[in-house]
């Protein structure tokens, strides 16, 4: 017989501590992967994946940059994500 945990007790997950931050600048319909990625890595990540579709990078978050300009920050630190969403709005894409 298998023992399963009663159905109130909550399933731990990993992504449950996770903040996602999704933010897309106004006004911006597709970005320069290249010179985007660079201002990033600029401001001290590590860029992992480098494609025409996608940007992926690591550091204090990891940060996943499309091409339409979205950024997808994955932290446990809700504080840490808005601030890279804000430096993303404001710098990143600003130039």
């Amino acid at each position: 017989m298998i023992r399963r945990p009663p159905r109130s007790t909550p399933k731990p997950s990993s992504a449950a501590s996770d903040v996602y931050k999704r933010q897309v600048p106004e006004g911006i319909t597709s970005i320069d992967l290249e010179q985007v990625g660079a201002r990033i890595i600029e401001s001290g990540f590590e860029a992992g994946v480098q494609s025409r579709m996608v940007w992926t990078f690591t550091g204090q978050a990891d940060l996943t940059l499309y091409p339409s300009g979205k950024l997808l920050v994955k932290t446990a630190d809700k504080e840490l994500a808005e601030q890279i969403a804000q430096q993303h709005m404001s710098e990143w894409t600003r130039a």
